[in-house]
């Protein structure tokens, strides 16, 4: 069955690449391919970092960056009173696409919550009540404009 997957692919991209480029055409599309994906890796890092100090500025106490399992990874974990925050950051360059809080979506939101779940299991902490924040980020003229949507979902 994964084979057959694999191979429906290969079919799918070869049509969608019929003018297939040399080899040398391959890899500088694959270095211009990488220098988008980590000036994004480092826009979205940025944005996780100015998230942390706003948080820190509000009197949350972070527990956690960037918590990976299995299941999916949670931004940051705070403390807010007798809260444990669960925030996704989201960080864009223009809101062409919609304001970055959007991106958030119902499958998304539910990718959360399971690791969330998987967080609270594997540390067993049942003393706080749970919140699932999203912190929105646009990146203007070099400055960044923060929005904390609390209690987003």
């Amino acid at each position: 069955m994964i084979l057959n997957l694999k191979v429906k692919i290969s079919k799918i991209y070869k049509k969608k690449c019929r003018n297939r480029p040399t080899n040398g055409e391959y890899r500088s599309k694959w270095k211009e391919c990488g220098v988008n994906i980590l000036q994004n890796r480092e826009l979205g890092d940025w944005g996780e970092k100015k998230a942390v100090r706003y948080l820190k500025s509000k009197g949350y106490q972070v527990i956690k960056t960037n918590y990976r399992c299995l299941i999916g990874e949670i931004d940051i974990i705070a403390i807010d009173n007798n809260f444990l925050v669960f925030v996704e950051v989201k960080t864009r360059r223009s809101i062409a696409y919609g304001v970055p809080a959007c991106a958030v979506n119902f499958d998304k939101q539910k990718k959360i919550r399971k690791v969330a779940r998987h967080y609270l299991k594997s540390n067993m902490i049942n003393k706080y009540q749970i919140r699932f924040d999203v912190i929105s980020i646009i990146v203007k003229n070099n400055r960044g404009f923060l929005k904390h949507i609390k209690n987003a979902f």
